[in-house]
């Protein structure tokens, strides 16, 4: 990322002037000129040519990066920004655009790692962190991205990208349990994820972690009183879960809310689980006056 490195890399290039050659000065002069006037693609066989004279020259070299980066030679940019790597490690604006080309190539592993030498620079960048977080999510190492959410999480507890970033990490490591205080941290900014935990519950429930999935869709359910389909839904998998009790009052508010067919049948059958016959004929009889072919 170029920002306010343009102009320490104009003023590193004129620098060197008089350190070098006649003609590696008068290609660094016309290199600078052209970088200067953002025309990057006359700059790059002005700075090819002054590192062919001194090809240690870390400041050429990432100006000639960064010419090629803006003129769309990606692969050239990242190989001389991996030269940069080698040769100045600590140049951090280097290792960021490196790590930015990286991610855009598919090469998430190592665009991890230049994160990682970034956010070691800046431990407090909320940024950085989050750029860290998401290319070890990607490179396929979902313990390092909650590690990395957790550090976006001390430079800004309320980051919505890194509450659900790190739920979303806790997920793919198996830790389930442990992604829905955040999904209910960033649900309190935004009630539209709390949608989010029906797919946490879905998976709780394929893993056979029957009673932690019920639990999700009872909290989910109860910010939904009067959604006749969440609680007609929620009645269904407590009936078949056991808990007849709270089944009925779950099936009673979906057919109080919105009466079909199917819900009226649903609640007749927790009526006749209770041992309530009386209560559950007239479920029948309202079920099938919605629905005489049934």
């Amino acid at each position: 990322m170029p920002y306010s490195w343009n102009v320490r890399r104009i003023a590193g290039v004129a620098l060197l002037f008089t350190a070098l050659g006649a003609a590696a000065d008068d290609d660094l002069r016309q290199a600078a000129a052209a970088l200067e006037a953002n025309d990057f693609a006359t700059a790059i066989p002005h700075l090819e040519a002054a590192l062919e004279d001194e090809p240690g020259n870390v400041n050429a070299r990432f100006n000639l990066a960064f010419a090629c980066q803006s003129t769309g030679d990606e692969a050239a940019a990242i190989r001389h920004y991996r030269l940069i790597a080698g040769q100045q490690p600590g140049l951090i604006p280097a290792r960021q655009n490196l790590a930015t080309l990286l991610m855009r190539a598919g090469e998430f592993g190592e665009a991890a790692q230049e994160y990682a030498a970034v956010a070691a620079d800046r431990p407090d960048d909320l940024q950085v962190q989050l750029l860290l977080a998401d290319a070890h999510l990607r490179s396929g190492s979902a313990e390092a991205a909650v590690a990395a959410y957790e550090r976006a999480l001390e430079a800004d507890g309320s980051s919505m990208d890194a509450l659900l970033g790190i739920a979303g990490a806790l997920v793919e490591a198996g830790r389930l349990i442990e992604a829905v205080p955040y999904y209910l941290r960033a649900a309190k900014t935004d009630p539209g994820v709390e949608n989010l935990l029906l797919g946490i519950a879905d998976r709780l429930e394929r893993a056979g972690s029957g009673s932690d999935a019920l639990e999700l869709y009872r909290r989910y359910a109860r910010n939904r009183p009067d959604d006749a389909a969440v609680q007609e839904d929620l009645g269904v998998r407590l009936l078949e879960a056991g808990n007849v009790h709270a089944a009925k009052a779950a099936l009673e508010r979906s057919v109080a809310t919105e009466p079909s067919a199917g819900r009226h049948a649903a609640l007749a059958e927790a009526y006749r689980r209770d041992g309530d016959s009386s209560a559950a004929r007239e479920q029948l009889r309202l079920a099938a006056l919605a629905q005489p072919g049934n």
